[in-house]
């Protein structure tokens, strides 16, 4: 039965459904980075803009849009919720696992291939962690498989040059530059298999010409409305410098561009040493013994990682891209290496393991990954009592606390803003004057010594363990805690 084709397809979209969506609306939203996504999506479901992403009303060029349409299209299905703002994201992480799968069928033509790729690619749990937030690294990874997928299935139809141009397109509306590696990689691919002649075929300039001219409508759509503010807030920010590595950073770690392989060597255990081996051996077969199916599955994580490695800003899901390649390549050395009764048996380990799993998220309360501890915990304990005090599109001030910490995750659950940090003493006070009837967040342990040094000046509405949320002491009288006329929480 676990080698039946129909009972894997079933077993393991049943299972990611358990997986990815399971327990959401316990977690929440962590500040960085979901909580700011989930309001950009916002934002444009409440203005109605496609192709000017906003935020805190005005346009932010960090980020094209696509997931952020998706995104209003949950909020707009399921209202504004944690569960709405990783919905898509976690449908993503589905078709990942399916198409990974798919991919490794199409070339292996091995059903026990096939299934494990997909489970080497859900575990140790970074893929599993990625999908349950509410990020854009899980739908690029997406994108960029599907566009590989119709890479390799247009070497036998050219016909598969135009979706891979499509799917090329929706990565770098998703993550802008990043989105194009796959043209990257397929420019590769054809001349290291036909030499200059092969990269000569006009359906794939046709396709390599649709991409390029689909995935730049966002920069030219923002260059035309924003020009030079448009360029400077996007294309010169760290996160976008893909060559761009300060004199200090090499300084301090001149091995720095080994980031990458070093942070696979700590987070991708089991597979570390097999995948290490897989990578050599796939090479080998790629350029003396000319495969185009090791060819293809060795240079889509290779020249990935070595652009990559040469970033100013490293971080491991930006590489959730190619986990698929690196799954399946993975999958297939497994298979040479070992006999028929011993996949067997691997291949029942990775069903139980992935039975297991589902239990953990949805019948236990344990938190062994990321996405499964709770985030933004007091900020949701505390965004009832801000919506209830504080009128529409009015402000929470804010004393000694970060800037942006837990700025976003405020606004989102409490539909409040939260006003620049105060710092001094001075400062509080003649805010509070300007404004009797206004509230404040502040950190715990500072509302403590707030009480000290200035008894009887505060009054506080509610605290936490990290936040204290208060108030003028003559402010205490219009402080309203009956929640019987509204609707609470406002954001779930």
């Amino acid at each position: 039965m676990l080698n039946d084709r129909k009972f894997q397809l079933i077993f393991l979209v049943y299972s990611m459904i358990l997986i990815f969506w399971g327990r959401l609306l316990d977690v929440g939203l962590s500040n960085f980075d979901d909580a700011y996504y989930a309001l950009k999506a916002r934002d444009i479901f409440d203005s109605k803009s496609l192709w000017v992403v906003l935020y805190d009303g005005g346009p932010s060029f960090e980020n094209p849009p696509i997931v952020f349409w998706l995104t209003g299209l949950a909020y707009k299905v399921f209202g504004v919720s944690t569960y709405a703002a990783i919905f898509f994201p976690a449908l993503f992480g589905l078709g990942t696992v399916l198409l990974t799968r798919s991919l490794a069928k199409e070339i292996y033509k091995d059903d026990w291939i096939a299934f494990f790729s997909a489970f080497i690619l859900l575990f140790p749990g970074m893929f599993i962690d990625g999908a349950r937030r509410a990020m854009l690294d899980i739908p690029l990874a997406f994108f960029t498989t599907a566009a590989m997928y119709c890479f390799w299935k247009a070497q036998k139809s050219s016909r598969f040059y135009i979706p891979y141009a499509v799917f090329t397109a929706f990565g770098v509306w998703t993550k802008s530059i990043l989105g194009f590696f796959p043209l990257v990689i397929g420019f590769f691919f054809l001349l290291a298999r036909d030499g200059w002649k092969g990269i000569l075929k006009g359906r794939y300039w046709a396709g390599w010409t649709l991409a390029v001219l689909l995935g730049s409508l966002w920069y030219i759509v923002n260059y035309m409305k924003f020009g030079n503010d448009f360029l400077e807030g996007h294309f010169f920010r760290a996160h976008m410098t893909l060559f761009g590595m300060s004199q200090n950073t090499t300084e301090s770690d001149p091995l720095y561009f080994l980031g990458y392989l070093r942070d696979f060597g700590r987070n991708f255990w089991p597979w570390v040493p097999f995948t290490a081996a897989a990578i050599f051996v796939f090479g080998r077969r790629a350029f003396k013994e000319k495969t185009p199916e090791a060819l293809f599955l060795f240079l889509w994580p290779t020249v990935v990682i070595c652009i990559m490695s040469y970033s100013a800003n490293q971080t491991l899901r930006y590489l959730f891209m190619i986990f698929p390649a690196l799954a399946i390549l993975t999958a297939k050395s497994i298979s040479d290496w070992t006999n028929e009764k011993f996949r067997q048996k691997l291949l029942a380990f990775g069903v139980g393991t992935i039975m297991v799993t589902t239990l953990v998220i949805n019948a236990t309360p344990l938190e062994v990954k990321v996405s499964l501890k709770p985030s933004s915990v007091e900020v949701r304990k505390l965004a009832s009592i801000m919506n209830l005090n504080v009128p529409p599109g009015g402000k929470v001030g804010s004393y000694q606390i970060s800037r942006w910490n837990p700025k976003q995750a405020v606004k989102f659950y409490s539909d409040r803003n939260l006003d620049y940090p105060l710092q001094e003493p001075e400062q509080l006070f003649q805010a509070i004057e300007k404004d009797p009837q206004s509230t404040w967040l502040t950190a715990t342990f500072q509302w403590r010594k707030m009480e000290k040094l200035f008894p009887g000046k505060f009054y506080l509405i509610q605290a936490e363990k990290t936040y204290a949320y208060f108030t003028s002491a003559e402010n205490r009288k219009n402080i309203r805690y009956d929640f019987s006329g509204g609707d609470f929480p406002p954001v779930r």
